[in-house]
């Protein structure tokens, strides 16, 4: 969590949102997201949960039975979109 508070603090100061997604079994972390790219936002859904989704999906493909093992892990309570958003039912 250290780690992904400062991640988000370098990229955002004003505004530290950002999400990472382990896997459990292996306590490794698979991707990390944060709000926004750079200093501007490319979207409204631009958050770190989805972001963090994102990039696992491009780097490692979605596989329904693997991501049930991963838990997400953010800087913040998590907006309605991104609860809804990240919610699988295993």
């Amino acid at each position: 969590m250290r780690t992904l508070i400062a991640l988000a603090m370098r990229i955002h100061p004003d505004k530290p949102f950002a999400a990472s997604l382990v896997d459990r079994a292996t306590n490794k972390v698979m991707c990390t997201g944060v709000n926004g790219i750079g200093n501007e936002f490319v979207s409204p859904t631009d958050h770190g949960e989805i972001n963090a989704i994102t990039n696992c999906s491009r780097l490692y493909g979605f596989n329904y039975t693997a991501w049930t093992n991963y838990t997400l892990y953010t800087t913040a309570e998590s907006c309605a979109m991104c609860q809804g958003g990240t919610w699988i039912d295993a």
